[in-house]
């Protein structure tokens, strides 16, 4: 298991990642994931990819995983994880839009977000096995 502060350092030293760095914020994020480091030496963890225009806190599970894995193969899990979250939405959606309006548009739209989650989710699940093979 892996702590706070080796996770961040991880994600430093990851030149995938999105560094955001100022006089208020040290914070990193990949794969829909923000890992911030405060003054005081705490860390918060976000998911930037579940919500609209806010971040919200990564749950407990997901912390778990990333502290199990480390940096990128446990953002990666969790971006897994993310993406069937998507996913569950978008057939819900389907099966409302054809169980009520039946409206064309709105179904090829969603056929077309899941092809485009499905995508995503199968580059992640790739990578994930590239990762761990090393």
């Amino acid at each position: 298991m892996y702590s706070d502060k080796e996770i961040f350092k991880q994600a430093e030293s990851d030149p995938t990642c999105l560094i955001i760095k100022d006089e208020i914020t040290y914070a990193i994020i990949n794969n829909g994931t923000r890992i911030e480091r405060f003054d005081d030496g705490t860390y918060e963890y976000m998911n930037t990819s579940t919500s609209g225009d806010y971040y919200e806190p990564l749950s407990s599970e997901c912390k778990m995983t990333i502290g199990s894995y480390g940096w990128a193969l446990g953002t990666l899990k969790v971006k897994l994880v993310n993406n069937i979250y998507k996913l569950n939405r978008i057939e819900v959606a389907i099966k409302d839009e054809v169980n009520s309006r039946q409206n064309p548009k709105i179904l090829t739209f969603l056929k077309r977000r899941r092809e485009e989650v499905m995508e995503v989710y199968n580059t992640s699940v790739k990578k994930t096995k590239k990762l761990k093979s090393y």
